[in-house]
C-alpha cells in the first residue's frame, strides 16, 4: 500500500470515528434530557400509586427483533381505593391505556403504524374485560414491547411506561383517569444474533395477519393454520349480513374450540342488507368471502387474535378500495406484517 493510500485511509478512519463519537454524544445528550423529564413526571405520580416495570427474563440485553416481554406491577398504597382497569384485550389489536416512552425516540418506530393507518378508523375497538375495581394487593400484567416499538439500530435505550389504568377514588368521586409513571429501564440492543435460534416477534405478526406459513423464525417458515381454514356448515337461506357473520363466528368457535367474536363492522349495512348463502363442509374463509361480496364488493376483513394457538379472536369487517377487494387482498394488504418486527421478506400467502 502506497503512502498516499495509507494517508487517505487514516483520514477516512478518523472521519468515521469522529462521526461515531458525535452520534454517541448526541444520543447521550438526548437520554440525559429524557431522564430528567422522566424524573419530573415520576415525582408527579399520585401519592400512594406506583408502577414497577421489569423484563420477564430479568435481562436488559436483547438482540434486534428478539421478543421483549415487560412485566408491569401496579400497587395502590394510597388508602383511597382507586379503581383499577385490568383490561388486557382490545378488538383493534392494541390497548391505549399503557403508553411506552423510549429515548432516543429518533432511533425507534411503531412497527404497526402502517397497519393501523390502513384500517382507516384509528384505534376504535373495545374488548372483554373485568369491571374496574380497587386493588387488594400488587397486580402484574404483561406487555409485549415489540408490538409498540421497533429498534432500528443497536444502542442503549431508556424506556418507561405511563399508564392510565387507575381511575378516581372514593364513592361518588368523578372517575378521572390518573396517570402513573413507572421506573426507568435502560435496555442494551445489539445486532441480530447470527448464531443460535432467537425467539423473534415474527411469530407475533400472526396476531395481526392470518397468513398460512407467515411466521419467520431464524429464517425458516413455521406452519400456521388459520381458524378461518376450518370447515363449517350453514343452511341455505336469506339472512342479514350480521346474522350470517355471527353464525360463521359461532361455527368457527364450535369447530376450533377457540372463542371467535364478532368485532367492528359497518353496522347499518350489515343489519339492513340480506343475502342468501349456504355452505356444506366449506372453509369459513370461502363462505365469508362470498357473503361479503354479495353484501358489497368493497368489504374485506381482519381476524385479530391474542397471542397463543388457542387464544380468542375478533372478526372485524371493514371497507377497502375497489382495486384491493379480492381474495388475496388481505395477504397483500396485511402480509407485510410478517416483516414489521424483523425486516425479513414477507412470505407469499392467500387471503385469510
Amino acid at each position: 500500500m502506497s503512502g498516499a493510500w495509507r494517508q487517505s485511509l487514516a483520514v477516512l478512519c478518523g472521519v468515521v470515528a469522529l462521526l461515531t463519537a458525535s452520534s454517541a454524544t448526541a444520543q447521550d445528550a438526548e437520554q440525559a434530557k429524557a431522564q430528567a423529564e422522566h424524573a419530573r413526571r415520576l415525582a408527579a405520580n399520585p401519592e400512594g400509586l406506583s408502577l414497577a416495570i421489569r423484563t420477564q427474563r430479568g435481562t436488559l440485553r436483547f438482540a434486534q427483533g428478539e421478543l421483549i416481554t415487560l412485566e408491569l406491577e401496579f400497587r395502590d398504597d394510597s388508602g383511597h381505593r382507586y379503581s383499577f382497569n385490568p383490561i388486557a384485550y382490545d378488538r383493534s389489536g392494541r390497548l391505549g391505556v399503557d403508553r411506552v416512552v423510549v429515548a432516543p425516540a429518533a432511533d425507534v418506530e411503531d412497527p404497526l403504524h402502517d397497519y393501523y393507518r390502513a384500517l382507516g378508523f384509528g384505534f376504535i375497538g373495545g374488548g372483554i374485560s373485568s369491571l374496574p375495581a380497587p386493588l387488594d394487593g400488587p397486580r402484574t400484567l404483561s406487555l409485549e414491547l415489540n408490538e409498540q416499538v421497533r429498534f432500528q439500530r443497536p444502542g442503549r435505550y431508556g424506556i418507561h411506561v405511563e399508564s392510565g389504568r387507575f381511575e378516581g377514588g372514593g364513592r361518588g368521586a368523578a372517575q378521572e383517569r390518573l396517570i402513573v409513571v413507572s421506573n426507568l429501564l435502560t435496555l442494551e440492543i445489539t445486532a441480530p444474533a447470527a448464531d443460535g435460534p432467537t425467539e423473534t416477534m415474527a411469530a407475533r405478526a400472526l396476531r395481526f395477519a392470518d397468513t398460512p406459513g407467515a411466521a419467520r423464525v431464524t429464517g425458516e417458515l413455521e406452519p400456521y393454520t388459520s381458524p378461518l381454514s376450518a370447515p363449517i356448515d350453514m343452511p341455505t337461506e336469506e339472512r342479514t349480513g350480521l346474522d350470517i357473520v355471527t353464525d360463521i363466528a359461532r361455527g368457527l368457535s364450535e369447530e376450533t374450540g377457540r372463542r371467535i367474536w364478532v368485532g367492528m363492522m359497518p353496522t347499518n349495512l350489515m343489519v339492513q342488507t340480506s343475502v342468501t348463502v349456504g355452505a356444506r363442509n366449506e372453509s369459513a374463509r370461502s363462505v365469508l368471502w362470498r357473503v361479503l361480496q354479495q353484501l358489497h364488493p368493497s368489504l374485506s376483513w381482519q381476524l385479530l387474535c391474542s397471542v397463543g394457538e388457542q387464544s380468542d379472536c375478533a372478526l372485524n369487517i371493514h371497507g377497502v378500495s375497489r382495486d384491493k377487494a379480492s381474495p388475496v387482498e388481505g395477504e397483500r394488504h396485511m402480509g407485510a406484517l410478517t416483516t414489521v418486527f424483523t425486516g425479513a421478506p414477507a412470505a407469499p400467502g392467500r387471503r385469510r
